[in-house]
């Protein structure tokens, strides 16, 4: 059983399918990622401030305190990129860790913690809510300051990128990270980017995309199957109802016969017998047969059995081929319906006997 070509349409709903799937996928992933970020930040300011005041009590030399603390920064593992600045009250630059990119903020890079001309540490920008920690504004604003070192602490991160621009790194294989290094001649770098990056960002697209085309296959071969089955019965149907039309056609036609007919059954009965007991009908037909050639011919034999008897009366002229092979065709029936032989007889076989049968005797008629 074969399923259509996929169609334009199909195509445009399985394209609608897997960009809302990995659209979902992405959102939900980075969604938790910004979490994170903002989980890390926090997390960050208070260990830089705990180590800050800890380096202070043991120590009490700023400048030893700041080496120290650079190379805490520099063994702490983060969640995503950052960088942290340390500046005085004063203004000057005592500690710098870390590069972010000098891109626009809205391409994927904030000052969680950001100072203003004042010096003042305001609240976090668009992705941090300190609702979500239950922070007060105090906690807030605390976080940032160096009190032991009299400075402030600035700690700028990447985010996690727009949701739209990780469906389309998703759908095009993230080319535009490896494509320059393979225009540049640097396969190994491009080999390792579409490896490391590119398959594991477009791994959820891929599934989606094989998940939607077996989906389609077996929706499709579904309805196949179920329009088959409703062809099936439509056609069943329809030749019930032309099957019936042709018994009332078959009944009319065999009235003026009925006389001759109940001779040796009810014509009603025999109608009856064509879905009730089909070898009941067949052997019905095979005894108006036999008596219809009986009545064609005197035979010198009563012995001769009906084989010799029809091709007799061919032989004769007294029937034509076409009522030759009527007989023979309602004789073949009826033994088989007579010696109860494995073939099993059906509406069909009785219809076909009838139809015979009403030749013979519109021919018998005549003579």
């Amino acid at each position: 059983m074969k399923t259509k070509l996929i169609t334009y349409k199909d195509t445009g709903i399985l394209f609608v399918w897997i960009f809302i799937s990995t659209y979902a996928n992405n959102y939900f992933f980075f969604n938790h990622a910004s979490r994170d970020v903002d989980r890390d930040i926090i997390h960050l300011a208070k260990n830089v401030k705990t180590f800050t005041s800890y380096c202070m009590n043991v120590k009490s030399n700023e400048e030893e305190c700041i080496v120290d603390i650079k190379d805490f920064i520099e063994k702490t593992p983060v969640y995503y990129k950052a960088s942290y600045t340390i500046t005085h009250k004063d203004g000057s630059e005592l500690l710098k860790v870390g590069k972010i990119d000098s891109i626009d903020k809205t391409d994927g890079v904030y000052d969680l913690f950001f100072l203003q001309e004042n010096k003042h540490l305001h609240r976090f920008k668009k992705l941090f809510s300190a609702r979500k920690f239950n922070l007060s504004d105090e906690e807030i604003d605390d976080l940032s300051q160096l009190h032991e070192i009299n400075a402030v602490l600035n700690i700028q991160k990447y985010t996690p990128p727009s949701t739209i621009s990780t469906v389309y790194n998703s759908f095009t294989f993230s080319a535009s990270g490896w494509l320059p290094k393979i225009y540049n001649e640097r396969y190994t770098e491009a080999f390792e980017y579409i490896m490391n990056v590119s398959l594991p960002r477009s791994w959820p697209t891929i599934f989606f995309t094989i998940f939607a085309y077996f989906l389609y296959r077996y929706i499709k071969y579904k309805e196949v199957v179920h329009n088959n089955s409703m062809l099936k019965q439509d056609k069943k149907r329809i030749d019930e109802i032309q099957n019936a039309q042709y018994e009332n056609i078959l009944q009319e036609e065999l009235m003026p016969y009925k006389e001759i007919i109940e001779e040796t059954i009810p014509i009603n009965k025999l109608l009856d017998f064509i879905h009730s007991y089909p070898a009941g009908c067949l052997g019905a037909c095979r005894v108006l047969a036999e008596d219809i050639v009986n009545d064609l011919d005197d035979f010198t034999s009563s012995s001769d059995d009906q084989f010799v008897k029809i091709n007799t009366l061919l032989r004769k002229n007294i029937i034509d081929k076409k009522i030759h092979s009527a007989l023979h065709n309602i004789r073949v029936l009826g033994n088989v319906s007579v010696h109860k032989s494995d073939t099993i007889v059906d509406r069909n076989d009785t219809i076909a006997a009838l139809n015979n049968l009403l030749a013979v005797l519109k021919a018998h008629k005549r003579s």
